[in-house]
């Protein structure tokens, strides 16, 4: 007898009687084990054989997917049955060739086939290997193409194959008209510009997209939705091909319904909040027009109240009723009791030691929970510049409190750099750096830096403890040496030692850091330039001091308030930041100067993730004993890329005063004044931004002219900024100038800033 999946080839008399199975064997299996088929099979020595097992036995063994034809066949001996399953085994792919295509290479198409060498090939996988090639096709407009596939049996071994995709792209289907009926509230013109799919123009490629289409129907809905008409929907559409199978003409159907309006508010169950209290946080008031969109966040709002308090059980239910042209809304709130934190666990640090995650944190065990809290907590933890992400999730216990899950993913912080950066001021410079801003996991930055050039040569090493005592009090110290050439008219040498401490305080809020340093530092001028002018020709010459090395003894206070939401690339928040230095007096050295800056700068989040930065920065510098005590380097030189004030469109440096003799002098005040929009290509990688700069600097603080837009330098341009491991933000900048003799378009390069 004969017993097949499709067609059972066993007559009633032979199933007359019981036959036993004496013995099972697999035919035709070359690749794949036998024992596998047997034990799917699951037709065991001795057991009476039925059709029904037979059956089952061949839809187990097709359920494999490894062949493409079983049938179990059996020698009949008495009451005495020897099986045998027969098997042929699908083949097994070598090769993926594809012909036809132009718009798309191998590599591409390649990538969506699901079967790869070595597995065995199937029709259902040929099928979602095509499909998926298609799909490719018609997301790029080629919406008539074709493919077909075809196997190609090796002639020296018949289990083997290569997979030939036959690609019959056909030419881009373009959308030549969009057509809506039964829209009389807003025109054609509106509704076609909610849809992702547009017609062809001058500036528009017209390719349709077919999985985009679906979304475009719902956003009209959506749209409607917004403006009132809640009852709206799309009743159906069709889509036309003219005779050249090119054009595509669309038609759809739309039923507008009726406008509405917010009506009557009620609430229910509400003890903690008052109606007018949640009523506040409403994006809508009785009377505007009915707004979907603003409706949901609505009562996101409401949700976030509660959850403020520690209701994070709170639930509201809405009950909404349509009379005549208004939308009633009873919301049914069922508030629960507040939920406190139970635990805190701290999940994905594989580096950073978890005391310095929980010292950042505002939410602690016992607390009640706040979602302001939770909110800032991620903040600060963010802020930290050590991780990629930082998610916050919880656990429900029992009886209704929480357990918070702090979950972060690391990122490189170690940086080891071997490289060369170019400035125009400091021209080529090649750089060996060993940064570690989160040493050993304990928070602490370690930094290593030498510096070497034909303009600059630097040698710096620091140590930053971030929560000295495990207390929120910073403690730094430097040591540096800096040999700088000044616009190739002398060179500077710096040497020096600092130390740093700062504490978080909570007042005004718990944004403010307060800072305190002090420096010892020696300064020298020398290598004049021959044309360089002497103390007899020019009473502001550096061969005034002689070569000699003088001392800078100067302390300084600052406070900053930082309420960014992110360390780099922030999308909202602000910077505030003032600092005081006074130098000689009562604490020693040769120079004295008293020096005070002002900086603010403003994030603004815009649509489709675009960022406003805009920064305003203010300096002056005041000599009690004259300009003889201030060192050239403390004085204020922005233009270009320099630390002083971004002005790009210039020389580093160069929008300064200068000496009678041509040379920069430096001012003794400054303004400068920054807006960019920033937009993310990668978030948190790739950014591209527009820039205007503006500012100058002059010779004393009386001088100064901060608002009077003829006293600026402006500037305008484009630019990008990459993040780049091991190295940090790279920044490319080019911008013009609008205030001086046109010089063109000017490159600037910086690296480890985002504005």
């Amino acid at each position: 007898m004969i017993v097949g999946l499709a067609s059972i080839v066993v007559s009633a008399q032979e199933f007359s009687q019981e036959y036993t199975v004496s013995s099972v064997r697999v035919v035709g299996a070359e690749s794949v084990d036998e024992t596998l088929v047997l034990s799917v099979a699951d037709i065991p020595v001795g057991s009476i054989l039925t059709s029904t097992a037979t059956q089952d036995a061949i839809k187990s063994i097709y359920g494999l997917g490894l062949f493409e034809d079983v049938k179990i066949e059996g020698d009949v001996s008495g009451n005495q049955v020897d099986i045998r399953i027969v098997v042929r085994e699908y083949p097994r792919l070598r090769n993926i060739v594809i012909d036809g295509n132009d718009e798309f290479d191998d590599k591409d198409l390649t990538e969506l086939i699901t079967i790869k060498a070595g597995q065995v090939v199937t029709p259902n996988s040929l099928q979602n290997s095509i499909n998926a090639m298609l799909g490719k096709y018609r997301e790029d407009g080629y919406f008539l193409a074709e493919i077909e596939s075809d196997l190609e049996v090796l002639p020296d071994d018949p289990t083997r194959v290569d997979a030939v995709f036959t690609v019959d792209e056909k030419d881009k289907v373009k959308i030549k008209t969009i057509e809506f009926i039964g829209n009389e509230a807003f025109d054609d013109g509106k509704l076609r510009g909610e849809m992702g799919n547009k017609q062809k123009s001058f500036f528009r490629s017209g390719n349709f997209n077919r999985e985009k289409f679906a979304e475009d129907k719902d956003k009209i809905v959506e749209f409607y939705n917004k403006k009132g008409y809640v009852d709206a929907y799309v009743i159906k559409d069709t889509l036309i091909l003219d005779e050249s199978l090119k054009r595509l003409h669309i038609k759809i159907w739309v039923s507008e319904g009726r406008k509405y309006r917010f009506g009557e508010m009620n609430f229910t169950g509400n003890e903690l909040y008052t109606a007018e209290q949640l009523k506040s946080v409403l994006k809508f008031k009785e009377g505007d027009v009915y707004n979907r969109e603003k409706y949901e966040e609505s009562v996101g709002e409401m949700y976030s109240l509660y959850q403020e308090e520690g209701y994070i059980h709170a639930r509201i239910f809405d009950n909404l009723a349509t009379q005549d042209s208004t939308v009633a809304m009873t919301f049914e709130v069922s508030e629960g009791v507040p939920a406190e934190i139970n635990l805190i666990k701290i999940e994905g640090n594989t580096k950073t030691k978890e005391k310095v995650i929980r010292r950042e944190l505002f939410s602690s065990p016992g607390m009640k929970f706040r979602r302001s809290i939770l909110v800032r907590s991620v903040r600060n933890v963010m802020l930290l510049n050590y991780f990629e992400t930082v998610e916050p999730d919880f656990n429900i216990l029992e009886n209704g409190d929480v357990d918070l899950i702090i979950k972060i993913k690391e990122k490189p912080t170690g940086q080891f750099n071997v490289g060369a950066g170019y400035s125009e001021q400091d021209n080529l410079v090649g750089t060996i750096g060993l940064g570690i801003p989160n040493f050993r996991g304990n928070g602490q930055n370690v930094s290593l830096q030498l510096e070497f050039g034909s303009e600059r040569n630097s040698f710096s090493l620091g140590f930053t403890e971030p929560w000295l005592f495990d207390t929120p009090t910073t403690f730094g110290a430097d040591v540096y040496t800096l040999n700088r050439d000044w616009y190739d008219d002398f060179t500077e040498g710096r040497r020096g030692v600092g130390i740093r401490l700062g504490r978080r305080i909570k007042w005004p809020d718990d944004y403010f850091t307060i800072y305190w340093s002090y420096s010892i530092e020696d300064v020298k001028y020398f290598d004049f330039a021959s044309d360089y002018p002497t103390a007899e020709e020019d009473a502001s010459s550096l061969r005034r001091y002689n070569e000699d090395w003088l001392r800078t003894s100067s302390t300084a206070v600052t406070v900053v308030r930082d309420s960014r939401d992110l360390a780099q690339f922030a999308t909202r928040g602000s910077v505030f930041r003032i600092r005081g230095e006074y130098s000689g007096g009562i604490i020693g050295g040769d120079w004295r100067y008293n020096k005070y800056e002002v900086q603010f700068t403003k994030f603004v989040p815009l649509i489709w993730n675009f960022v406003i930065a805009a920064k305003a920065k203010y300096g002056v510098l005041f000599a009690p004993d004259g300009d003889d005590m201030v060192p050239y380097s403390e004085r204020f030189s922005p233009g270009g890329t320099n630390s002083d004030g971004f002005i790009r469109g210039y020389d580093d440096g160069s929008v300064t005063p200068k000496t009678a003799s041509g040379s920069y002098l430096r001012g003794r005040s400054m303004a400068v004044y920054n807006i960019e929009l920033q937009f993310p290509v990668v978030s948190q990688q790739i950014y591209a931004l527009l820039l205007a700069d503006a500012g100058n600097s002059w010779l004393t603080p009386g001088d100064i002219r901060p608002f009077d837009p003829g006293s600026l330098y402006g500037s305008y341009g484009v630019g990008f900024r990459l993040v780049v491991p091991a190295v940090g933000i790279i920044g490319f900048d080019f911008a013009r100038g609008i205030s001086t003799a046109d010089n063109g378009w000017q490159p600037h390069f910086q690296i480890g800033t985002t504005f």
